[in-house]
């Protein structure tokens, strides 16, 4: 019998073992798929991040390609304006020299007597001042 009551006790020790245990790896398991759940959405935000990084960097492949563009055409009306010259009495600006006059009006309202937008002639203007466009409007004092 001796043998016997070892063995039971040994099934005791086992059992209160298992009681023991055996909630510990539920909470184990909810923990991880807890932490699995968490980690897809940190990959799924990941995700997004660089996608939306990879759109801001085609558009600003797109804006540079845009105002490279913009700036060989203000290099191109600069000159042809250099020629032009407005002088009487409804005139409020010159080219004379390569250099703008009245800088105090640039940037409001219209310019000239026949009109031009202010914002037109401030890239026109900026141009004119840096020598070229190449980041003539960024330099420039003018605001529209």
């Amino acid at each position: 019998m001796h043998f016997i009551d070892r063995l039971l006790q040994g099934r005791r020790i086992v059992t209160k073992a298992l009681l023991f245990v055996v909630p510990l790896v539920a909470e184990i398991s909810a923990a991880t798929s807890e932490q699995s759940t968490g980690i897809q959405e940190v990959s799924r935000a990941v995700h997004d991040v660089e996608l939306i990084t990879q759109q801001n960097a085609a558009m600003v492949e797109e804006n540079n390609a845009a105002i490279h563009g913009l700036c060989q055409r203000v290099d191109m009306l600069s000159e042809k304006i250099e020629r032009f010259r407005t002088r009487g009495p409804g005139a409020r600006w010159s080219l004379v020299g390569g250099r703008a006059g009245r800088p105090d009006k640039i940037a409001t309202g219209r310019i000239g007597t026949r009109g031009y937008p202010a914002a037109r002639f401030c890239l026109l203007q900026a141009a004119q001042e840096t020598g070229g466009c190449g980041g003539a409007v960024l330099r420039s004092g003018c605001r529209t």
